[in-house]
């Protein structure tokens, strides 16, 4: 009898385990695929704008080839584009400069538009001309779905600029513009 009492209540007890066990499982799966939901979205509003050209890179960090990085305010530091147009702009809230936030501002004409999509890892990369009034520049940009993005600003002449931030859409973004440099 108190075999019986002892195996009846381990299998009680054992299945109550493996009910929590499916539910945990369950849970997990559950979450992952809110997750992935959520990904699958941002990265449908991220494509969306870059192929809309209709977005703004807000750097927090600027960088040169030599891997120098500086914290920056995101709002004075962008690269922004709009229909055909770019704006690549550096600025300092210390000092004032060219463009009357304390940097440059290049805006121009958008050539070579092209788009790169990797839908399986939800990310893609941007590459254009944009040709100014303070030169011509070469942009390369990559993003994913959680909108981190990084850019890479090279000119005629030696050297290249690095921005890292967050790739919004243009209805989103809150960065000022300085006067155009010339």
């Amino acid at each position: 009898m108190k075999k019986l009492v002892v195996l009846v209540l381990a299998t009680v007890f054992s299945m109550g385990t493996f009910a929590m066990e499916n539910t945990k499982k369950e849970d997990k799966a559950l979450r992952k695929a809110r997750k992935e939901a959520i990904l699958l979205e941002q990265y449908k509003t991220m494509l969306n704008a870059v192929e809309n050209q209709a977005f703004v890179l807000e750097a927090d960090y600027l960088s040169n080839q030599y891997g120098h990085r500086v914290i920056v305010p995101s709002s004075l530091n962008f690269i922004k584009v709009e229909a055909g147009e770019a704006i690549i702009q550096i600025g300092s809230n210390g000092r004032m400069g060219a463009n009357g936030v304390g940097g440059v501002t290049a805006e121009g004409k958008i050539s070579g538009y092209e788009i790169e999509k990797n839908h399986k890892k939800k990310s893609g990369t941007v590459s254009m001309t944009v040709t100014t009034n303070l030169g011509i520049y070469d942009l390369h940009m990559s993003f994913n779905a959680r909108g981190h993005s990084s850019a890479s600003v090279s000119g005629l002449r030696r050297g290249r600029l690095n921005y890292s931030g967050e790739l919004v859409p243009l209805a989103s973004s809150g960065v000022f513009q300085g006067s155009q440099s010339y």
